[in-house]
Formats: C-alpha cells, sequence, structure tokens
C-alpha cells in the first residue's frame, strides 16, 4: 500500500491499523527499500475509523505492508536473534 495523505482532524498521512506493529521498542511499519523490507519506527497520533495518523517516520508516496506485519516480525527476530528448530 502507498501512503497517501488524509483529511483525519487535519491534513494527515494515515495508514490502516493492520499495517502497525505495537511492541515493547515502540510502534512500528515495514516500508519497502528497494527488494527488501524495513521496519520502521513510527509516531502515532490520532485514531479515525480504521486508520492510524502517523505524526513521524513516514513520507508521502512511501509503500508499506499493510498485513502479517507480525510474521514479518517473527520472521526478522528469527533470522536476526537466532532461534528455530533443532534436533
Amino acid at each position: 500500500m502507498t501512503v497517501s495523505s488524509n483529511d483525519l482532524p487535519q491534513k494527515a498521512i494515515s495508514i490502516p491499523s493492520s499495517a502497525i506493529l505495537k511492541t515493547a521498542m515502540g510502534s512500528f511499519v515495514f516500508v519497502q527499500n528497494g527488494e527488501f523490507l524495513l521496519r520502521t519506527e513510527v509516531k502515532t497520533g490520532n485514531t479515525h475509523d480504521d486508520r492510524i495518523q502517523i505524526v513521524e517516520g513516514l513520507y508521502e508516496g512511501d509503500v508499506i505492508v499493510r498485513k502479517p506485519v507480525e510474521m514479518l516480525y517473527l520472521i526478522e527476530l528469527r533470522a536476526t536473534k537466532g532461534g528455530g528448530h533443532s534436533h
């Protein structure tokens, strides 16, 4: 999904709430960076229906993943922190 401006209480970038990954470290989205996805920290603002205002961290035109952001995070953790099945 490409990020676009939306008329919330004030003109702002907003994205579907399904695109937000909330962790103990903060709120994140996965942004397309060439052929890769980059987990990017965002600062959220107002919520309206199923959309969340992004105050910092994204730019209009950024391409983001809507879902399954939790699965992407688990894949990232497995690849960077180790773990997995062992015999």
